[in-house]
């Protein structure tokens, strides 16, 4: 992992626990699209190889499915009381 998919995984994370306080609530939903994102970064800026082979994959127009794996399954707006009785506290095991 690279420093900078550490610092936006992070700030991915941390959106989604300040929803958790009066926001739209936690969403696993957002966090799965945030770290698809990040990793499409993480290859498209690998090398020259990889940057043309997601060029030429964006260029066709593709459909979400290509590149958002389906999180239609995780928990979604969850508020923080929610959050914290089946997970407990950030950092907890759970």
């Amino acid at each position: 992992m690279t420093g900078g998919q550490s610092v936006a995984d992070a700030v991915g994370l941390l959106k989604e626990l300040d929803d958790t306080g009066g926001g739209s609530g936690f969403s696993f939903t957002d966090l799965g699209a945030d770290r698809a994102g990040v990793r499409m970064a993480v290859v498209a800026t690998r090398d020259v190889a990889s940057a043309r082979e997601i060029q030429q994959v964006l260029a066709g127009g593709p459909d979400e499915a290509t590149f958002m794996p389906d999180f239609l399954d995780l928990p979604e707006l969850m508020p923080n009381a929610e959050f914290k009785a089946k997970y407990g506290a950030v950092g907890s095991p759970r």
